[in-house]
């Protein structure tokens, strides 16, 4: 990737799209092996915390949005989609500094594209993320009845988040390596 090439990022993204796929789905087959619940921590787990952030934050301490009086449930629901979008952020950056250690194996093949790392990291995240939209989606559905026509801008939403947790991740990543106290 040069100077002259500032969207190299995206060609490299889409050329190894099916190498990235296959490390991520293998990502979130490993993370979830092993445990009772399985793949279905992926659907408990953004339950779990939309049921606790609503009763801590709606109820506990009556947190409201703005001037609005809207339901808890309505507030737990605002509060969660943030704290989604904020998942696929913290989960990549989160891991970076040692993305490259963890993966050494991979990095050592002559032909492997070590660019790719930070786009499986993001796919994962963004897999994690989809499962806690349905969670979200199902939720808002039940209580407050069929979400408004601005959840069609979402992919407008994730654009920006994603291009900010790829450039980060590569960074931290990178920096990783050499300082190995970063990941504290």
């Amino acid at each position: 990737m040069t100077f002259e090439q500032p969207f190299a990022f995206l060609r490299t993204g889409f050329d190894h799209r099916s190498l990235i796929a296959r490390l991520a789905w293998r990502r979130i087959q490993t993370r979830y092996r092993g445990s009772i619940a399985g793949a279905g921590w992926l659907l408990l787990q953004p339950a779990m915390m939309l049921t606790i952030y609503t009763i801590v934050f709606s109820m506990v301490f009556e947190a409201r949005w703005g001037a609005v009086l809207g339901s808890s449930a309505e507030f737990g629901l605002f509060l969660f989609s943030g704290v989604l979008l904020y998942s696929i952020f913290s989960e990549c950056v989160n891991e970076a500094p040692t993305l490259m250690l963890n993966n050494q194996n991979y990095i050592l093949q002559i032909r492997f594209p070590v660019e790719v790392l930070p786009w499986v990291s993001l796919a994962s995240a963004f897999y994690v993320f989809a499962m806690g939209a349905v969670v979200l989606l199902g939720c808002h559905l039940f209580l407050l009845g069929a979400p408004p026509l601005t959840w069609l801008y979402l992919p407008l939403v994730l654009l920006p988040v994603a291009l900010l947790t790829l450039g980060v991740t590569w960074f931290v990543s990178a920096i990783g390596v050499y300082f190995r106290d970063i990941s504290q």
